[in-house]
């Protein structure tokens, strides 16, 4: 099934078909939907018939397509539909879903349940719910800090408890595991979901559900899951700082302050807000606001990491860079450089900013996003560089917290030295917003990956070259025996990959796998790179998104492949290899 719709989806673009599925990978499926059911949905194109797991979309999508197809009268399919959604986390859709039901059936007892009735002899009443509202409009809401949020309330269902209990106890043992956290928190999930089935009113299960959600990168269902346990409980601080932090995630940074200041309200000494609260206000460049709210932080907490670690950057960010030279700006459509370099710097590094940042748009499939505009310091000279508190031994870096870069000008005769910095250190801030977590062989490979091209002014555009940084070592590698199997390198964590022991081969290889990737038999595994880009950004985590993708291949062949490429590749003309490489 999966080889026959892999086929199909390659060849979509060429027909004109009556319906489009558009699959978590972005690739599109034409064909007509001729069913839908727990498995799935049946796409037929010129008398094919292919089966479609609704693992391969969204689950929105999938809700929203089966929700479309299945008859009003099938009892059976909208039953299954609702205990779909419900187990996505989709309220909503499931609640439609099971109304649906009632109508055909008033007395099927799982709508019933699933809709909060209960049977009082012969008549189905919402008893449950009816708790609920008595409850939060009876129990007057106290003044001063609540002190027992986290707390498990008095007359909540045992059954409950345990799960909810459960759920805490995967979520734990999922930290000491950063390979598989998706995988167990999805399990925590399933558990948080038991606890609330039973008991609709237990505010802490809906938290804990949040947090495994942000754990799972599902940041939309975190969101209602957090929204639901502050309903419960108006006055779950705690509740608020995860709301903010979902809203984080989710590039919304007006609702994250706005969650984070409902919690200071509740509780004005809970460091943790205004840390975070601190760290989003850092990175949209509200200075002022950060350093008020940072500040609040260590006054509470004098010993929070986060909040030691950023204070000396809004410092540095309220300050500016430390020039020994006149300042001069030159603002383009994507980055500001500042530098007190002379005019040539300026004019150089943002032509070029804009050169590359286009082959990054070319490569990875535009996203709409806000119009950013990035800050790029560029110091005279290594100096003034690392006088600023620069990171030993660089060129240049990207700051994730403020969004900035930073590099220095190597001079006029090293000018595409300073460029292939440049290119390197940009696609960070790039992939930055679309991928705040991205695995570091994808990030620091296609870093090397981008930072070897080189713009043509004859041509006016850029060309793809060999890294003469990392060529040699990962061939020799190679001939040596001495590189990391693809498959254990392509599921490193950030740790294994940085292992003092293999770190230069580990970028070496991370490279040559990107580029063999890209260019390979005019790019065999270039839709495979792009689809893992996919499932990192949904959320797949390091070993779903690698199952999801080159999983699906025969990586025995793949690594041999890779290895007579590599061999095969050139040193770019007129560039000499750094020695020992």
């Amino acid at each position: 099934m999966k080889k026959l719709l892999a086929v199909l989806v390659l060849g979509a673009a060429s027909f004109a078909l009556a319906e489009t599925i558009t699959l978590k990978s972005g690739e599109k499926l034409d064909g007509q939907v001729t069913g839908t059911g727990k498995d799935g949905a049946v796409v037929e194109k010129d008398g094919v018939r292919v089966e479609v797991g609704w693992d391969y979309l969204d689950p929105e999508k999938a809700v929203e397509l089966w929700e479309a197809k299945v008859a009003w009268d099938d009892v059976k399919g909208l039953a299954e539909l609702a205990e779909f959604a419900d187990e996505k986390g989709l309220a909503d859709a499931a609640k439609r879903a099971w109304e649906k039901v009632l109508k055909v059936d008033a007395d099927h007892a799982a709508a019933r349940a699933g809709l909060g009735y209960v049977k009082e002899g012969t008549e189905w009443v919402l008893a449950a719910a009816k708790k609920v509202v008595d409850k939060v409009a009876e129990v007057p809401q106290p003044e001063g800090v609540p002190k027992n949020n986290l707390e498990i309330p008095a007359g909540i269902d045992k059954n409950a408890i345990l799960h909810d209990k459960k759920g805490n106890e995967i979520i734990e043992a999922a930290k000491q595991n950063p390979k598989s956290v998706v995988e167990a928190s999805e399990l925590a999930v399933a558990e948080y979901r038991k606890a609330i089935k039973i008991a609709r009113e237990f505010a802490l299960a809906h938290y804990h559900l949040g947090i495994a959600y942000q754990f799972t990168k599902d940041y939309q269902e975190a969101a209602e899951a957090l929204l639901q346990a502050v309903k419960l409980n108006p006055r779950f601080f705690e509740a608020f700082v995860e709301l903010g932090d979902a809203y984080a995630w989710m590039r919304d940074e007006e609702k994250a302050v706005e969650n984070y200041r409902k919690a200071i309200e509740i509780n004005p000494d809970y460091a943790l807000a205004w840390r975070n609260m601190a760290m989003v206000e850092l990175k949209r460049r509200h200075l002022k606001e950060a350093r008020e709210a940072c500040d609040k932080a260590l006054k509470i907490d004098a010993n929070d990491p986060m909040a030691k670690a950023i204070s000396p950057l809004i410092d540095q960010e309220i300050s500016g860079p430390k020039f020994t030279a006149p300042e001069i700006r030159k603002k383009s459509k994507h980055f500001e450089v500042i530098t007190d370099g002379n005019q040539k710097v300026a004019d150089t590094m943002s032509e070029h900013l804009e050169n590359i940042y286009a082959v990054y748009e070319k490569v990875f499939p535009k996203i709409e996003k806000d119009d950013l505009v990035f800050p790029v310091i560029v110091y005279k000279d290594a100096a003034e560089y690392q006088g600023s508190g620069a990171p030993p031994g660089t060129g240049g870096y990207f700051q994730p917290l403020t969004k900035k870069l930073v590099f220095f000008w190597m001079g006029d005769q090293k000018v595409q030295d300073t460029l292939m910095v440049l290119y390197h250190e940009t696609f960070h801030s790039f992939l930055d917003y679309y991928l705040e977590d991205a695995t570091q062989w994808f990030n620091e490979g296609h870093g090397d990956y981008f930072g070897a091209w080189i713009w043509d002014d004859r041509q006016k555009k850029m060309f793809c070259r060999t890294n003469w940084w990392r060529l040699p070592g990962i061939q020799g590698a190679i001939r040596g025996k001495r590189f990391t199997p693809v498959k254990q390198l392509l599921q490193m964590t950030q740790a294994e990959m940085y292992n003092p022991q293999s770190v230069g081969v580990n970028y070496a290889e991370a490279w040559s796998i990107v580029y063999f990737m890209w260019n390979y038999s005019g790019g065999k595994y270039a839709t495979v790179l792009r689809n893992y880009f996919f499932a990192m950004q949904k959320g797949s985590g390091i070993k779903r998104a690698y199952d999801q993708t080159f999983g699906r291949l025969d990586m025995q062949v793949f690594q041999d492949e890779w290895e007579r490429y590599t061999l095969s590749l050139e040193v770019p003309p007129g560039v000499t290899p750094p020695k020992g490489r």
